[in-house]
């Protein structure tokens, strides 16, 4: 392996829209030790062409042209053939800043750490805006086991996502993205990733650009999502299943209405709702945006209502007004949502 080479593993499936702008942003690294490994997952349109045509102009860029067997096969295609000492990811439709490379190997060589976490900006549509990280943590440092763990599965921490991270490749070791599962498997690398590392480092900086597309594959109900979950359930200490616990029901809410036309998948999300509300309490759910977890609390009572919320919810979530009240009701709002939960509370005493 080559001595602080970074490899950045970009898996592509018909990408050729926004490919462009994904390449350009690593070609234009501050930090030039880097080889791009493109595996070309069987894409039918110009991805493949496009990639060649900047294979041409620049020896960093390295092609692999696989069948189309999705994501997980194409990025442990990637890793394999890495030469460098760290490993990076990019996904085909979203960009580096420009000191991003920098930046995190610079953290990594700082903490002597095997990984290093970071922040990212979403950008959906023509607006560009922050990620909101609730950990309690400061600008940089180190970060232990458990609270790494928490962090991935929280839905206001560092998530499980591996294109905000940087990893010694000795630390991956035979660590493979599953590819039976298409739901949460970049979760389920992250925490086989913990158990290995000795030193986990972050920072709150963003260097990352997130394309949140409305096709998103992971607001569609799929069976599998929940396989996804089990596996992650079985990687972490029960003092997380709660965690997992709340997302499971979150989702099953949010899919009663989409999928109210499936008979089929209707009868499942209900008959699961009401498994888990009969397995599991109601002051054990709990998720850290407090919004997403008055709602998840309120679900509980009246799922259906529930539902709606949190489409709703999903349309609000675009807005600048939602940042706003997620600022108040970190800064000042929190008596008022806590009497709402508090209600909520006693309404299942009662029941």
């Amino acid at each position: 392996m080559s001595e602080n080479l970074i490899s950045i593993i970009v898996p592509v499936y018909n990408s050729e829209k926004y490919l462009r702008a994904a390449i350009h942003s690593l070609l234009n690294q501050t930090y030039q030790n880097i080889e791009v490994i493109l595996i070309n997952d069987g894409s039918t349109d110009g991805s493949q062409e496009l990639i060649s045509s900047f294979q041409k102009k620049d020896k960093r860029i390295k092609l692999y042209n696989t069948k189309n067997l999705g994501v997980s096969h194409a990025r442990n295609y990637g890793i394999d053939r890495a030469s460098g000492s760290y490993i990076m990811f990019l996904d085909p439709d979203d960009t580096y800043d420009k000191s991003y490379c920098l930046e995190m190997i610079g953290l990594i060589n700082k903490f002597n750490a095997d990984v290093v976490m970071s922040n990212y900006y979403i950008c959906r549509g023509k607006n560009i805006y922050p990620n909101v990280n609730n950990d309690l943590l400061e600008c940089e440092g180190l970060i232990s086991r458990d609270k790494t763990m928490r962090s991935i599965l929280s839905d206001t921490g560092f998530k499980g996502f591996v294109w905000t991270r940087i990893f010694r490749k000795n630390v991956i070791n035979n660590v493979k993205f599953n590819e039976s599962i298409n739901y949460l498997e970049d979760t389920l690398f992250n925490i086989s990733i913990v158990h290995n590392a000795r030193i986990i480092a972050y920072t709150k900086k963003r260097h990352y650009f997130y394309l949140q597309r409305e096709d998103s594959a992971s607001k569609k109900f799929s069976k599998s999502f929940f396989k996804s979950l089990n596996l992650i359930r079985g990687k972490v200490d029960p003092e997380f299943y709660s965690q997992i616990d709340s997302v499971i029901f979150y989702n099953l809410v949010g899919w009663l209405i989409t999928e109210r036309k499936s008979r089929e998948n209707s009868q499942f999300i209900r008959r699961n709702i009401k498994n888990m509300k009969s397995q599991i309490k109601f002051k054990t759910l709990k998720m850290e945006n407090p919004i997403k977890n008055l709602i998840l609390k309120l679900s509980y009572a009246f799922p259906l209502v529930g539902s709606c919320m949190i489409h709703m919810l999903s349309v609000f979530m675009k807005t600048k007004l939602y940042s706003k009240l997620m600022s108040m009701l970190r800064n000042g709002g929190r008596g008022t949502y806590s009497s709402i939960t508090s209600t909520l509370r006693r309404k299942q005493h009662v029941n």
